[in-house]
């Protein structure tokens, strides 16, 4: 049995860096590949940061997740 004593609801903020990332490729100024590129570094920085803090399990943050909207 794992004895875990936190729980991750949700999404993470998106750092500046993928929002600006976003509008660039939305304005055709990046490519996808490099609008993936920026979000796999974030992403792997926010990793490091949750390990940091001593979380056995981690999340990507959702930072590549596109929308928000929930039907129930």
């Amino acid at each position: 049995m794992l004895n875990i004593k936190y729980d991750i609801v949700g999404s993470f903020l998106r750092p500046q860096e993928i929002k600006e990332a976003r509008a660039k490729f939305n304005n055709n100024e990046i490519t996808y590949e490099q609008l993936r590129d920026i979000e796999d570094e974030q992403i792997a920085k926010l990793v490091a940061k949750e390990v940091q803090h001593g979380l056995k399990f981690v999340t990507d943050g959702e930072f590549r997740r596109r929308w928000w909207l929930w039907i129930g």
